[in-house]
């Protein structure tokens, strides 16, 4: 059983995860965005979902932003997390490209942010399903 005060803790992760995440959605729904935005919004969630379940596990925070690093050290609870390393690898990149002007990478594209939040479901699907509480 996880303690009620990390629960509480995973918790306020995973919703802030949702609200980075819902808004990426919202946004492209709309049809009306900056890509380097949503891509940032994308690399946020997926950054916050994958510490709130490494959290969950008993893992201490640290202060990273490095997608490919959460994901392989979440690969140690759950081997399954192997196989999301390299769309970790891409939207990590949109931290960087989001947060520059283009000189430093590449500019996203709209078709980049619509592709990773296709892509990126399953990884969050798979995290949020395990992530069942215990009741008692």
């Amino acid at each position: 059983m996880i303690r009620q005060d990390r629960k509480r803790v995973v918790e306020e992760w995973l919703e802030r995860a949702s609200h980075d995440w819902e808004t990426a959605q919202q946004l492209v729904d709309h049809g009306e965005f900056h890509p380097d935005v949503v891509g940032m919004l994308i690399q946020q969630a997926m950054e916050k979902f994958l510490k709130g379940y490494l959290i969950s596990r008993g893992w201490e925070l640290e202060r990273i932003h490095d997608l490919e690093r959460l994901c392989k050290i979440a690969s140690k609870y759950n081997e399954n997390c192997t196989g999301y390393v390299d769309l970790c690898i891409e939207i990590g990149d949109f931290y960087i490209t989001g947060r520059y002007p283009p000189i430093v990478g590449e500019e996203l594209t709209r078709k980049d942010v619509e592709d990773a939040l296709k892509s990126a479901t399953e990884p969050i699907d798979f995290i949020l399903k395990q992530m069942q509480w215990d009741s008692t």
